[in-house]
C-alpha cells in the first residue's frame, strides 16, 4: 500500500515541480526587471541630455544679461545713477505707505456715499459692488474717497 520509496518519489516529483515553477517565475521576473532597467536608462539619458541643454541655455541667457547690463551701465553717468537712487528711495517710501493700507480696508464707509442703501457696508464690500457695476478704478476711487492705489489693492486681494 504505502511504501516509503513511493512516498519519497512522490515528494521528489512535487518538489521538482515546485522548483521548476519557482525557477520559471524567477526568470520571468528577472526579464521584467531587466526591461525596466533598460527603460530607465533610456529615460535617464534623455533627461541628462535635456538638463545639459537647459544648463547651456541658462549660461547663454546669463551671459546675455551680463553683457546687456554692462552695456547699459556704461551709458549711465553719475547724474542718472543719482536719479535712479532717488526713484528707488521714493519707491521704498511708497511701499511703506502701501503696507499701511490693509489696516484701513475693512473700516466702514461714511454714510454720505451713494451707491447702495446699505450704510453699514465695509469699504471692501463697497469697492467690490462698484467694480461689479462696471465702474473704472478712477471712478471707484472718487466715489469712495480713496486713492486709485488703495482701490487697486482692495480689488486684488478680494
Amino acid at each position: 500500500m504505502f511504501s516509503v520509496d513511493g512516498i519519497i518519489k512522490k515528494a521528489r516529483r512535487e518538489l521538482n515541480a515546485m522548483l521548476t515553477s519557482i525557477n520559471s517565475d524567477a526568470e520571468r521576473n528577472i526579464r521584467l526587471i531587466d526591461d525596466r532597467i533598460n527603460q530607465l536608462k533610456i529615460v535617464s539619458a534623455d533627461a541628462e541630455s535635456r538638463v545639459k541643454l537647459l544648463k547651456e541655455e541658462i549660461a547663454r541667457a546669463q551671459q546675455s544679461v551680463i553683457d546687456r547690463v554692462g552695456a547699459e551701465e556704461s551709458l549711465f553717468n553719475d547724474d542718472s545713477q543719482n536719479i535712479i537712487h532717488k526713484n528707488q528711495l521714493k519707491f521704498e517710501e511708497f511701499e511703506e505707505e502701501e503696507k499701511k493700507v490693509p489696516e484701513e480696508i475693512n473700516r466702514e464707509i461714511p454714510e454720505n456715499t451713494s451707491v447702495s442703501d446699505n450704510t453699514h457696508q465695509t469699504y471692501k464690500e463697497k469697492v467690490k459692488e462698484l467694480a461689479a457695476l462696471g465702474m473704472t478704478i478712477d471712478e471707484i476711487a472718487q466715489e469712495v474717497g480713496r486713492s486709485t492705489q488703495e482701490v487697486k489693492f482692495t480689488l486684488e486681494i478680494s
